[in-house]
């Protein structure tokens, strides 16, 4: 009698765990947004390296800060160079074309 007293004053076990608030994210099994940056960051390099570089560094930011993936900081540092040096390339090929047209 006892025991069925004792039982029913007591809460039931708990299920669930409780949220644990202060860990990281998990680290992302996939790199597809670092993956598809490069490609980007290869075509910067020749066309348009203001506009297929921001893609490239966004997607390679995106990967690397918020999905947490594997290749993102690869991703990241190619997409900043390739843009850079496709800016450097542009500069020079528009220089180039200005002189021969004087």
């Amino acid at each position: 009698m006892k025991e069925s007293v004792l039982a029913a004053q007591l809460p039931p076990p708990p299920s669930e765990q409780p949220p644990q608030w202060n860990q990281p994210p998990a680290q992302s099994s996939s790199n597809t947004l670092s993956i598809i940056s490069f490609p980007l960051a290869a075509i910067a390099l020749l066309f348009v390296p203001i506009l297929f570089g921001g893609a490239a560094i966004a997607l390679a930011a995106v990967g690397k800060f918020s999905k947490k993936e594997k290749l993102g900081t690869v991703a990241f540092v190619v997409a900043l160079v390739a843009t850079v040096v496709g800016m450097v390339i542009g500069a020079i090929v528009g220089a180039s074309a200005t002189l021969e047209t004087l």
